[in-house]
């Protein structure tokens, strides 16, 4: 094969791998670990366990009489509530009134902590569509920013970025908070 001796000849030059070069993976890996991490954190964050509508608590405010024998159906978006002598459906209940009750504990995933389910359920993908389409935004823009600037402190800015972003989003308490440092992080993805 021509040209084959050629490559060993040059890889002969170059030596072997020393401490920079190592040093050199082991940062490039770090990035690269933080950014998957970044990116496949909505399989745990954003896991939508069982769920149902939370037991109603004082039934008087809803119009159902407390004379009345009733059962109360829960669904996972609303309630049944029917007369138990009839077996005929009264009322429905929905949105449900009192939340909703997860096989989870409330704060162990952000759509069981701001309850996106139901009607809002499409708001949890939202958040992954916004970091990509904060990637999109970064992979037009900011390839230009590494040209004018420098590839080392364009790496070292978006790594700062991500980091900052990352613990923002886990700390902010609201969902709007959450999908503007979601999108962030995607855009400092693409400042390499």
């Amino acid at each position: 094969m021509p040209g084959y001796d050629y490559m060993d000849d040059d890889w002969r030059r170059l030596g072997v791998w020393g401490r920079y070069q190592c040093i050199q993976i082991v940062l490039q890996l770090t990035t690269v670990i933080s950014e998957a991490l970044h990116l496949m954190v909505i399989v745990f964050i954003g896991y939508r366990p069982s769920y149902r509508c939370a037991d109603l608590v004082n039934t008087t405010i809803y119009d159902i009489p407390s004379n009345v024998s009733f059962t109360h159906l829960y669904q996972t978006c609303h309630i049944d509530v029917t007369m138990n002598n009839t077996n005929t459906t009264l009322m429905t209940l929905s949105p449900c009134p009192e939340g909703y009750t997860y096989d989870l504990e409330k704060t162990r995933t952000f759509v069981t902590e701001w309850d996106l389910v139901c009607d809002g359920a499409e708001r949890a993908e939202v958040s992954q569509m916004l970091m990509l389409v904060g990637q999109m935004v970064g992979a037009a823009f900011l390839p230009q920013l590494s040209d004018k600037y420098g590839r080392k402190v364009i790496l070292v800015t978006s790594q700062i970025v991500l980091f900052a972003s990352g613990i923002g989003a886990s700390l902010l308490p609201s969902f709007t908070y959450y999908i503007i440092m979601r999108f962030i992080c995607g855009l400092a993805h693409q400042m390499k």
